[in-house]
């Protein structure tokens, strides 16, 4: 693919059978009763959680997206994406810049840094992205983790922007693997992890982590 650099290729070996499939889950009936008290008891560890939250947030971006009007730019839409490099390099979902005519990145410091599109992987539903490596200096990139070593039961750890509202975290576990996901007549999304981590418009793009803050999908 034209343009696709070292760095995403690594990208793609890494997370393409970790974009995520979010199904919701709801129970009703004789078990209400039991699943209403075990809602008031902690289902995971919050200190935990709140250490990566601390440690990662930083690196997960909004990802905006521009569309060209005449000389001027209005925005189209937007998502997530995180910073795996102190180059500049950006991972997010294809499907979030694939109509974009600009993108740019807000950083959880208020600032912001045009993007260019290095390269995209529709078959995997992702893209990199390069900004100035000074818009990210101080960011401590978001590592990956194997995400052929997830399990279902596991925790999993959802941070993004649903909604515009960045720096949002939602928790649930991963719920299976292996799942497979048809986008159109051409194109079908395989070895999907199944989560049910809330996620919300907004929130394409960004990392999927493991309790110890590692990247394992997208």
């Amino acid at each position: 693919m034209d343009g696709l650099s070292k760095s995403f290729v690594l990208a793609v070996t890494l997370v393409s059978s970790s974009v995520i499939l979010v199904i919701a889950f709801a129970w009703f009936g004789p078990g209400l009763g039991s699943a209403i008290s075990l809602a008031s008891a902690s289902l995971f560890d919050e200190e935990a959680v709140q250490a990566v939250y601390d440690r990662i947030s930083p690196a997960v971006v909004d990802v905006n997206v521009e569309l060209k009007a005449g000389d001027s730019f209005s925005r189209l839409g937007f998502g997530s994406g995180f910073v795996i490099d102190s180059d500049g390099h950006i991972v997010t979902n294809y499907h979030v810049i694939q109509q974009a005519d600009r993108v740019r990145i807000s950083f959880e410091d208020g600032t912001s840094a045009l993007a260019k599109i290095l390269g995209t992987n529709p078959a995997n539903d992702l893209a990199l992205l390069k900004v100035p490596s000074e818009a990210v200096a101080g960011i401590d990139p978001i590592p990956f983790g194997d995400s052929g070593k997830a399990r279902p039961g596991q925790l999993a750890i959802a941070i993004g922007s649903p909604f515009g509202l960045d720096g949002s975290v939602t928790v649930g576990v991963i719920s299976a693997l292996g799942r497979s996901l048809p986008v159109n007549s051409q194109v079908t999304l395989l070895d999907l992890i199944q989560t049910d981590a809330p996620i919300n418009p907004g929130n394409s793009g960004g990392p999927l982590v493991n309790l110890h803050g590692e990247v394992v999908g997208i």
